[in-house]
């Protein structure tokens, strides 16, 4: 389905794809894409910009549009919208709910695409990645970004799946070490069960999961970016700046020469990140930061 819109006072399409097609879920295997129709007077090198939103792997009321708002400000921005050559957001199939009574109304034992386990949900963003590669045949020309547990699932790829790493990669309020996480909110039942919804009860998947402390002899994308970014808010009140503090540290232990590591900072509550801004997004502002410098080379 293609239809034409503005966004921001510019001209572009969107359009819902399958990206695995036939797929008993298929909803759930859906990606959205934006791209401006509007003539560009920029010859500057074009990246396309691709999102995994967050949810904690479970919550089915966030979803690929989530990223609507921050595409909107992307494509008003003369910062950003020059070197934007398309935008894409990616659905996937999630978890069971916590089994806790204010979550029951989500509960679908009998539907495939929400009772999935690790490492569906990271299948179905590489599946769609891909996709989006053979699609537009923009291979390294993208940035590859996520938020809470879609930043987990950024930074989980391994080299052997075949992808085109990205040019640049951020990950934004990101889950990094599952365990740390549970034990930095002991006090809060609902860090245990969706971790375990997730990702099973035994703790060495977790450990092999999380990104500080995952293991694969081929390595993985992001080491191979040209443009490794963190961002996160000190208001963040579900996932703390300490979970980025970890991930700094497995960065700078895992050099590549040329490469650009950096990190910025946010404001907002977590979800506020990319979800409120009369004018801008948080998650417009990281991303623009990496086009940045990107563009400096």
């Amino acid at each position: 389905m293609v239809e034409s819109m503005k966004l921001g006072g510019r001209a572009c399409t969107h359009e819902v794809h399958q990206y695995i097609p036939n797929s008993p879920t298929p909803v759930a295997h859906t990606l959205e894409t934006w791209v401006s129709t509007t003539p560009s007077a920029s010859e500057d090198k074009k990246y396309w910009i691709i999102y995994i939103h967050g949810g904690a792997w479970w919550r089915p009321m966030i979803t690929a549009s989530s990223f609507s708002l921050t595409v909107q400000h992307l494509l008003s921005s003369s910062n950003s919208e020059p070197h934007i050559a398309g935008c894409a957001s990616i659905n996937y199939r999630l978890s069971t709910p916590p089994p806790l009574p204010q979550f029951a109304q989500f509960v679908e034992p009998n539907n495939p695409a929400r009772n999935v386990k690790h490492p569906a949900h990271l299948d179905d963003v590489v599946a769609a990645i891909k996709y989006l590669q053979k699609t537009y045949g923009f291979a390294e020309s993208y940035i590859l970004a996520g938020h809470s547990c879609g930043a987990t699932l950024a930074f989980q790829i391994p080299n052997e799946v075949g992808l085109a790493p990205p040019d640049g990669i951020l990950g934004v309020e990101g889950i990094y070490d599952l365990a740390k996480l549970r034990n930095d909110h002991k006090d809060i039942p609902m860090y245990q069960y969706f971790t375990e919804s997730a990702f099973g009860n035994n703790e060495a998947v977790w450990n092999l999961a999380s990104p500080t402390t995952q293991r694969n002899k081929s390595g993985h994308v992001w080491e191979k970016a040209k443009i490794v970014a963190l961002a996160q808010s000190d208001e963040d009140e579900l996932v703390d700046v300490s979970q980025k503090e970890i991930m700094w540290e497995k960065i700078l232990g895992s050099p590549v020469e040329g490469r650009k590591d950096f990190t910025m900072q946010l404001t907002g509550k977590h979800d506020e990140i990319w979800r409120e801004g009369e004018t801008e997004t948080q998650l417009k502002v990281a991303f623009e930061q990496v086009l940045k410098l990107l563009m400096a080379g």
